[in-house]
């Protein structure tokens, strides 16, 4: 046991002294990037040029500019490329409508472009958004006011050629679901929020649809039971007042997994936390990592189980036999046994 705790503080005093040094280091980098005179050389003195006397005459150059002392000549300027960037020319209105009091964000090609919070009554307005000539893809993403639940539909229009609108666009429900993995022959539910009294349909990609009505408020709630083993890509759609909203472009994904499958999907959870975990330790204290290693690939050899269990065993019979001397018992080879 004492060699193995002698290599553990072994190890602890290299990591320690490697440590320092690499601190040493790059105090030296610093001081030399902070100083730069430290490192620089001597600039050698010119050479005198000889001067030749002659009977035609030279013209005299043309005169340098002297510059003070430290001072660099300013090199010229090279003239850049300007990229061709499209200049936004054309405005782009945008209006529907949504879940009461929902956060509606645009973005075109992953880029932020606008937000805005739909009314009381479910209505949104973006407008006045610049777009350049042969505008033609944006995405509306909707987070309803409880954020239980989003969904995000894109769109495709004509290249902008002039000011343009588009109006009268029905945004899917929001979706959320309380579980993403189940067993088989379990349930989980999925909810969001939609145009109050409006009927909204869960589409399930094994062509299972649940249809519900939304409350007051614009809230629905299904439940999703009786799924066979498998992976299924599930989104909703509404119809309010005959018109049919718009198909969400991303949808969400619902695992139904046998017992066995179950426990392995635990297990992989389990390991990819672990290994998060060690991951963001290390970044964290890296200067404790390799002695805790060591420590615990010692102490999970069985060899030093081992030893431990006899040092415990041994401990435990020295024990015994103080307890024997101490009250002198008389039948003492009896204990024990």
């Amino acid at each position: 046991m004492q060699k193995y705790f002698c290599l553990i503080i072994i190890a602890i005093s290299l990591f320690f002294i490697e440590s320092v040094h690499v601190h040493a280091e790059d105090a030296a980098v610093n001081a030399t990037v902070d100083n730069p005179t430290l490192t620089s050389t001597p600039t050698p003195s010119p050479t005198p040029t000889p001067i030749f006397l002659s009977s035609t005459p030279t013209p005299s150059p043309t005169p340098t500019p002297t510059l003070a002392p430290g001072v660099s000549p300013t090199p010229t300027s090279i003239p850049t490329p300007t990229p061709n960037i499209p200049i936004p020319e054309f405005s782009l209105d945008i209006s529907g409508f949504s879940s009461p009091n929902a956060s509606i964000v645009m973005n075109s090609n992953g880029v932020f472009v606008r937000s805005t919070t739909a009314d009381k009554d479910g209505n949104f307005f973006i407008t006045g958004v610049k777009v350049s000539k042969g505008f033609t893809d944006f995405c509306l993403e909707v987070i309803d006011f409880k954020r239980i639940g989003d969904s995000t539909t894109c769109f495709k229009i004509p290249p902008v050629i002039e000011d343009t609108s588009k109006k009268d666009i029905f945004l899917p429900p929001s979706m959320g679901l309380a579980a993403r993995t189940i067993i088989y022959n379990e349930s989980t539910y999925a909810y969001g929020y939609s145009m109050r009294k409006a009927k909204v349909s869960v589409h399930i990609s094994a062509g299972i649809t649940l249809v519900t009505t939304t409350d007051k408020e614009g809230y629905y709630k299904v439940q999703i039971k009786d799924l066979p083993v498998g992976t299924y890509e599930l989104f909703a759609t509404a119809n309010y007042r005959d018109k049919e909203s718009e198909k969400p472009t991303k949808t969400l994904e619902l695992k139904s997994l046998s017992p066995g499958g179950q426990l392995k999907q635990n297990v992989v959870t389990f390991l990819q936390k672990l290994i998060t975990w060690i991951t963001e330790f290390i970044e964290n204290y890296g200067w404790l990592a390799i002695p805790i290693i060591i420590l615990i690939i010692i102490l999970f050899s069985k060899k030093v189980r081992d030893k431990i269990k006899a040092y415990i065993r041994k401990s435990r019979e020295t024990d015994l036999e103080k307890e024997i001397l101490k009250h002198g018992a008389h039948h003492a080879w009896f204990l024990g046994f």
